[in-house]
């Protein structure tokens, strides 16, 4: 920042400099051309998640409303997923006790759980992506579109072979081994996106700490703190 631009000092800090009395504060006096913030107003700021300075302020609600925007977003995009494979899921079903019905079959078929498969791996499981979403924002992570279309793409193949084989057997033809071969990619696929999922749910989670970071933290808890009004090493 030049010295011709105004800067907005932290209140705490401009109070403390106001009335500071000791040489030591930093060669040549405060710097009034410097924008200057202090640790307690730093860490208000952490726990009301408000800026105590104006310049500041705008950039922060502005970079909060964004992330919120999106995130609401991401939401919506997965409840609206979870709707439709609920929807899917019901008609399905329907689907296979109708033409079961009409065409008097009475053996087994893979019409029969198409539309369990649906609603679990379907209408279930984008509502756990939903409640993980709202607590850890899997989607700030690159790797979600990713597991997204993927995985979609492979439950829409499977479902959708399976919905064709069992289709088959009920009018009493034979599957084909293309159909054998479009089913396996769809497995693959899902499997690849549920992969990308629990990669992708791993960097959002909380890890531990690293070995080197607890090492430190029980060094500075075994250290002697120095008595305020006394050098740090002074003999008591």
């Amino acid at each position: 920042m030049s010295p011709d631009t105004e800067a907005t000092a932290c209140p705490v800090a401009t109070a403390v400099r106001a009335s500071c009395q000791v040489e030591t504060c930093g060669p040549g006096g405060w710097d009034n051309t410097r924008p200057l913030i202090c640790r307690s107003c730093f860490l208000i700021e952490s726990l009301s998640g408000s800026s105590l300075m104006p310049g500041r302020a705008g950039r922060k609600v502005g970079a909060d409303t964004d992330a919120d925007s999106r995130g609401k977003t991401q939401m919506r995009k997965i409840l609206n997923t979870a709707h439709i494979y609920m929807i899917v899921g019901l008609v399905s079903g329907l689907y296979y006790r109708e033409l079961t019905k009409a065409k008097d079959f009475e053996g087994d078929t893979q019409l029969a759980v198409v539309h369990t498969h649906v609603l679990a791996l379907g209408m279930l499981f984008f509502l756990v992506v939903l409640a993980l979403e709202k607590q850890f924002a899997l989607s700030s992570q690159r790797l979600f579109t990713w597991f997204f279309w993927t995985y979609n793409a492979g439950l829409v193949v499977t479902v959708g072979t399976m919905t064709l084989h069992g289709t088959l057997t009920v009018l009493g033809h034979s599957s084909s081994d293309a159909i054998a071969g479009i089913a396996g990619l769809g497995h693959v696929l899902l499997t690849v996106g549920l992969v990308l999922f629990f990669i992708t749910a791993g960097k959002c989670l909380p890890g531990a700490s690293r070995p080197k970071d607890a090492e430190a933290t029980r060094s500075e808890a075994a250290a002697p703190s120095a008595s305020p009004g006394s050098p740090a090493g002074a003999d008591s």
